[in-house]
């Protein structure tokens, strides 16, 4: 075959040969790809790769079979050449591999030809023994066991199988456990502590009753011992209209929920089937078999294809149509929305997107601009932004090492970053400010240690302070031993469910879990504060009305609230009450066909409305306010929309006009109002260096210098003195402020913690979970005191009870006693929308800028409203209110004021609390709620930890890593998480553990996008300048994945959505080749596929996944 001509006519591949028939050319379409081999004269042959460089594998023979001997020089990313060397033993087997940096791995095959033991890292100290035993007859594995490099048994798995040879156990061990070894893995007996095991039952004939054909899967027993985890499967038994014998008819899982296949082609796929709700979701394919429409009653996706069957569009249920184009090697190269704007790439020789430009509609001028240049070896070298500085360069031949791995890098500042990696090839340490001139940065070194399972066992951070997880033979962490935190430990079920968390206060937290492995409820020894959680609750027990309830959560039983959610039939929360003794807050939501948020009701029965333009943006925000007989009043209108990002001017209700203008980065430079105006100098990492009254802030206000680690360390005003300084120690602990403000002095931590004990002549105290408990400032004393959930549950001043305060499951802050009395509701993403009480108020929101403030005044049965409008700055802070004349009536100053120390000032005794994105503030104690925990603007810092660790950045207590201006924090922790916030799996990604020197991204996923909350499909490029635009994240950190399927190829051979993001990232990107599947405690792993693939029920582990790790440009590493 010398080519491929696709459905279209073009020539897609082509393949030449020599005179000998040996393949010695191939390229895609007009020439992508190119690779050529020449064939030398000493039994060598050279390669030629895309990008111009060439390697030479000489081979060796072994019993006349020529294999690959070795290669002369590294071509990763390139190719698929990991390995320097290999030597194979008498029989033709590998016996030894030896990488570019000389890292030995040595292998011993068995007399089957199947792999016995390997050997990874030799001689090293994170050498890595697996030894596997093989039924060499079903060449299938009975037992694999993983040493460490002291030669520790630290796992084990093993496996059974009938005598059809399927599986019929599968048993992970802690070979710690005493007895556990010994076990034999069966599917009749109960496994002891220490065994994790599935068993699988399958029909062993043919019958009447459930078995159609030998060999289907009937059952599969999960890992619990104290319930019944059982899911079955059925099959139609006759052939019929709509199916064949042997067709998969229903899937129960182990609380009796059944998802029913109701129709099939006649190529066996299912195109109707029936959740547990009674929803019927139906599928179509085209002639070809592709997926053609998906339709949840009126809600229809629809899918077009170019002939060769790449996707052309995809038109939502919304009517909102992107279009994919692509070149001739069926590579994506635009994509373009229903306004016609158009996001461009182009790519490389080997792919590889060098340059993204996105365009406007009919305009030839980008509006945003990124360029990637790589080397021969498709290693990045040179990124430049819109802009053209160059934020990344890694161009000197020290840049990568031997094998691939990013090992030194300079910003566009000239901030060297450098990362050394271990004989397995994971990230071991990050110096940043690498060899720096300021002595007070240079050199931070952050060291990342991980055990023989991949398993983070510690990190040392820069001020030589460990954090130190450790985990039992099934991959549960059973401690961590943090300098922030104190010493915690955890036991867990046969499944990994954390069953017992005992803090370092000694604080007991005891779950239990449903069959379906989602959390029933929290005890504490304060009963107050235990949690009952309910699913699948009946409408009649809700009170919900037309909920499709069955496989989500209905209500949280708390002692002070009881929070019930119901659903619409796609799994959207339509109405969530929170029902204390005296009150019931209700919220409603209505949303559109594509499940776009187009209504809300707050519980003050306040109505917002959204419209929607033809991208799906929102367009405009109607208000009714409760009690309102006029017409609603439109609060925005006119939003306009940057292409493919943010938005770019709206008008308020009051008629003032809010733009704001961004640079070829997309990030915001000037934002103009008759009540705000903000212009911005950026430096060339894209942080603010300067304010000002002008574009380009010239000239400045006020300037702002950063350290070498990106952090805040100077004001200045226009005149040229400093208004503050501060100075942080290397992990980010601010060790002084200068100022003549609050909290000036010198900061002091307790000895081995980063715990503040003391700021000038003030103290601080601490619990050992590592909270504020109290501090003394001049003649006052302030005291905190946290509940058994490390909630802040009551503030005092001078021994007096200033503040007590309430919180549900979720984490939101539901009530306040203080000077008044206030009860909250939030909204599904966290925002505030209603506060009750003493106030009465509602707030409404443009995605993530609050717009407007409803205040109500209720006389009896009468209720006026009044609204006011919101400005916000950059971050989406509030700065400005004002009223319906455009009279400006509370604001809160951008400039000397970057930690948010200052107070709002406001001539008419207007009162607005929020502050930061996700803060509302407490006058009572001085602080901020931030969520997940209380933020101190005097000191910069959180009263407590981060919860979720090291995972949020280096410094656990550190606001925004010390960036105030460009950072934001809304939840009070930081991470990507891209689930709806209405669906519970958005809580337990919030729980993943912290993962140093990794960034993680949770959402829903496919082998060729992620979702947004809002569901739009998201390519790997906007997923690539999401990260990228994180400051949490440097240049070639590893990514993980927590998204079904995004390790898997796609169905038309393109490479995977973690492939294309290697690629994008330049970094390693760790993805499941299955469903991810996540617990409440955030534990996640790749738990195999759906049979078939149902979006509401739990996955088939009958062949467990496994999470994948792609390097740039498709080397795969697993």
């Amino acid at each position: 075959m010398t080519g491929i001509v696709d459905e279209s006519g073009g020539r897609y591949s082509t393949t030449g040969y020599d005179a000998e028939n040996r393949a010695i050319l191939t390229f895609f379409g007009e020439g992508a790809n190119n690779t050529q081999v020449t064939y030398n004269s000493d039994g060598t042959a050279t390669t030629a790769y895309p990008l111009g460089h060439n390697a030479t594998m000489s081979f060796s023979q072994t019993n006349g079979l020529n294999q690959i001997g070795s290669i002369d020089q590294s071509c990763t990313p390139d190719c698929n050449q990991r390995w320097k060397t290999r030597t194979y033993d008498t029989n033709g087997y590998p016996a030894s591999y030896t990488d570019f940096k000389g890292n030995l791995t040595t292998t011993q095959y068995n007399s089957y030809g199947l792999l016995h033991i390997e050997i990874d890292g030799v001689g090293s100290a994170n050498q890595r023994t697996t030894t596997t035993v093989w039924n060499g007859g079903l060449r299938e594995p009975l037992t694999r066991q993983v040493q460490n490099a002291q030669g520790t048994l630290v796992t084990a798995t093993a496996w059974a199988y009938n005598y059809l040879d399927e599986m019929n156990a599968r048993c992970e061990i802690d070979p710690a456990v005493p007895g556990a070894m010994s076990y034999t893995c069966a599917n009749t007996t109960v496994p002891p502590a220490g065994v994790r095991q599935w068993g699988y039952h399958y029909c062993g004939g043919v019958d009447t009753v459930q078995c159609p054909v030998i060999g289907l899967l009937l059952s599969v027993d999960g890992p619990r011992t104290d319930v019944s985890d059982v899911t079955s499967y059925a099959y139609y038994m006759l052939d019929g209209v709509n199916h064949h014998h042997g067709d998969l008819k229903s899937i129960t899982d182990p609380l009796g929920h059944v998802t029913t296949y109701l129709v099939y082609d006649g190529a066996g796929r299912v195109t109707s089937m029936q959740d547990a709700n009674g929803v019927v979701t139906n599928l179509t394919y085209t002639p070809r078999g592709w997926l053609a429409t998906r339709s949840v009653g009126s809600a229809i996706t629809s899918f077009h294809y170019w002939p060769y069957g790449a996707v052309k569009t995809i038109t939502d249920p919304d009517n909102v149509t992107t279009t994919f184009t692509y070149d001739g090697a069926h590579r994506l190269t635009d994509i373009t929305d229903a306004q016609g704007n158009d996001l461009h790439y182009t790519l490389d020789a080997s792919g590889n997107k060098t340059g993204e430009l996105i365009h406007p509609v009919s305009n030839s001028t980008p509006v945003k601009n990124l360029t990637r240049i790589y080397n021969t070896l498709g290693q990045l070298t040179t990124v430049i932004d819109g802009l053209n500085n160059t934020v990344f360069s890694a161009s000197t031949s020290t840049s990568y090492d031997a094998n691939g791995n990013l090992v030194n890098s300079v910003d566009a500042l000239g901030y060297q970053r450098q990362q050394s990696f271990d004989a397995l090839n994971r990230l071991s340490s990050t110096i940043a400010n690498y060899n720096g001139a300021d002595p007070a940065t240079s050199n931070t070194k952050t060291t990342i240690n991980r055990d023989a399972l991949d398993r983070l066992a510690s990190v040392i951070d820069p001020t030589a302070l460990t954090t130190t997880n450790t985990f039992d033979g099934l991959s549960n962490r059973t401690r961590l031993q943090s300098p922030d935190t104190g010493t915690s430990n955890d036991t867990f079920d046969a499944a990994g469910n954390r069953l017992v968390h005992t803090d370092a206060k000694g604080i007991v937290g005891t779950s239990t879990y449903d069959a379906d492995n989602r959390m029933a409820s929290t005890s504490y020894a304060d009963t107050t504060l235990n949690v009952t959680y309910k699913y699948d609750e009946a409408n009649s027990v809700t009170g919900c009305s037309a909920s499709s309830p069955i496989g989500r959560l209905t209500r949280i039983v708390e002692g002070n609230v009881t929070t019930i959610f119901c659903y619409d039939v796609r799994g959207n929360v339509i109405q969530k009450q929170q029902v204390a003794s005296t009150h019931t807050d209700t919220t409603l939501y209505g949303y559109t066909l594509a499940n776009r948020l187009n209504s809300e009701s707050t519980p003050n029965h306040t109505t917002i409305s959204y419209a929607y333009d033809i991208n799906g943006h929102v367009s405009g925000v109607t208000v009714t306010p409760s009690g309102a007989s006029s017409a609603p009043p439109t609060v925005v209108s006119g939003i306009t929309w940057m292409p493919f990002g943010p938005i770019s001017s709206y008008t308020l209700g009051n008629g003032q006009i809010i733009t704001r203008t961004y640079d070829l980065n997309y990030r915001l430079t000037d934002l103009t109002s008759p009540a705000l105006a903000l212009h911005f100098a950026l430096d060339a990492m894209g942080d603010i260096k300067a304010l000002g009254n002008a574009p380009g802030a010239n000239p400045a206000t006020e300037t702002y210098n950063y350290d070498p680690l990106y952090r805040l360390n100077k004001v200045i005003e226009s005149n040229g003195s400093t208004l503050e300084s501060y100075t942080y120690n290397p992990t980010g602990d601010r060790l002084s402020k200068t100022t003549t403000g609050l909290a000036g002095g010198a900061y002091l931590y307790t000895t081995g913690t980063h715990q503040l004990a003391s700021i000038g002549n003030a103290s601080q105290a601490n619990d050992v979970d590592g909270n504020t408990t109290g501090s003394v400032i001049g003649a006052n004393t302030s005291g905190y005191h946290y509940n058994a959930r490390n909630r802040l549950d009551l503030a005092q001043l001078n021994g007096q009870t200033v503040g007590t305060y309430t919180y549900n499951a979720l984490g939101e802050r539901i009530g306040k006693v203080a000077a008044t009395t206030e009860r909250y509701a939030y909204n599904e993403a966290g925002q505030l929308i209603g506060e009750y009480g003493t106030t009465n108020r509602d707030y409404i929101w443009l995605g993530g800028l609050p717009v407007a403030v409803i205040d109500n005044t209720i006389n009896g049965s009468v209720t006026s409203s009044t609204v006011n409008y919101v400005t916000a700055d950059q971050l989406g802070t509030p700065r400005a209110v004002t009223n319906s004349a455009g009279t400006v009536i509370w604001s809160w100053a951008y400039q000397g004021n970057p930690f948010g120390e200052q107070q709002p000032t406001s001539t008419t005794g207007y009162v607005l609390n929020l502050r930061y994105p996700g803060q509302y503030y407490d006058a009572e104690s001085g602080t901020n709620y931030n969520l997940n925990r209380t933020y101190e603007s005097a000191t910069g810092r959180y009263l407590q930890s981060d919860p979720i660790g090291l995972a949020g950045g280096i410094s656990t207590y550190a606001y925004v890593g010390g960036n105030p201006l460009d950072g934001l924090d809304p939840l009070g922790l930081i991470n990507l998480n891209l689930f709806p916030v209405f669906q519970d799996i958005y809580l337990y990604a919030q729980a993943i553990p912290d993962v140093p020197g990794q960034y993680i991204v949770g959402g829903h996923g496919s082998s060729t996008s992620m979702s947004a909350p809002d569901g739009t499909p998201l390519t790997p490029d906007q997923i690539a300048a999401m990260i990228e635009s994180d400051d949490n994240y440097a240049p070639g950190e590893p990514v993980t994945l927590v998204s079904c399927d995004t390790g898997v190829p796609a169905a038309d051979g393109s490479p995977s959505f973690a492939e294309q993001l290697a690629d994008d990232l330049d970094a390693s990107v760790t993805a499941p080749n299955s469903i991810a599947w996540l617990s409440p405690d955030g534990f996640y792993r790749a738990a195999g596929s759906y049979v078939p693939s149902n979006p509401d029920f739990g996955p088939s582990i009958l062949e467990p996944g496994q999470f994948i790790t792609y390097l740039p440009t498709l080397t795969l590493q697993e």
